[in-house]
């Protein structure tokens, strides 16, 4: 006999239901459906379920993306599968980065930092940086390859924000401003450093190599760093803006 459903599964299932769904789905209309025959009403169905279930699977991957797992949902079976993701997949792809964003994001870091968990923190804030990146370049349609190269997005995100050398963030004539440069352009090697630290120690690729020992003041240190350069461009952003 089949193990019953945990209170979870059930509570899923209830979730995912077509009955559940097109109850409340604004994309429902029963009176659309008086003038469809029954292959047409059940694919009409079909389609509210599975767009419905698509959404809910998407905001779902925004949590659990963060400790490098991913969901899909078996229509067969009508089960949540989660796995392991990719080296090149450890990012929030779907939930735009603002401030909010970067605080529930450093929470979760901090949570991580709390349980000993030194690795997942590296992880965790380079996906800070990621993210930031990526949504930033997404407002403006920079067109960039998926692929984890934060260097890359980086250069892209300097050049559209005007952070470049010869952007309007650098007023290099006026030498009051020195200083307060040379602070920025350190930025590029904190970023760096975070993602080759990363790439090389993380949890993400656990098994690969031994990996160095990371101490909690380290930890901190990255996430914190990490934080503190993706509100900076936040920042930036926002006064880009609105100009």
């Amino acid at each position: 006999m089949a193990n019953p459903l945990s209170q979870g599964d059930k509570i899923i299932n209830i979730i995912l239901s077509k009955r559940n769904i097109c109850t409340h789905s604004p994309a429902y209309n029963p009176e659309e459906l008086l003038d469809l025959n029954t292959n047409q009403k059940i694919e009409l169905i079909d389609q509210i379920t599975s767009d419905a279930i698509s959404g809910f699977i998407n905001q779902l991957n925004d949590i659990v993306v963060l400790d490098n797992l991913q969901v899909r949902y078996d229509f067969s079976t009508q089960k949540l599968i989660f796995s392991k993701l990719s080296d090149t997949d450890v990012f929030v792809k779907n939930t735009i980065m603002n401030f909010g964003f970067l605080k529930e994001l450093y929470e979760t870091g901090l949570q991580s930092l709390n349980m000993k968990d030194y690795l997942s923190v590296i992880t965790k804030s380079r996906t800070i940086l990621e993210k930031t990146f990526i949504t930033i370049l997404q407002q403006y349609n920079v067109s960039f390859k998926d692929n984890g190269n934060i260097s890359s997005y980086r250069g892209k995100v300097n050049k559209v924000l005007g952070m470049n050398p010869d952007g309007d963030n650098w007023n290099k004539k006026d030498t009051r401003l020195k200083d307060l440069r040379n602070v920025i352009s350190g930025l590029n090697k904190i970023i760096d450093s975070i993602a080759n630290f990363r790439d090389k120690n993380s949890d993400s690729h656990a098994g690969k190599q031994d990996p160095l020992p990371i101490k909690k003041a380290e930890a901190e240190l990255v996430l914190n760093s990490a934080v503190t350069v993706s509100s900076y461009y936040l920042e930036i952003n926002e006064r880009h803006k609105s100009r």
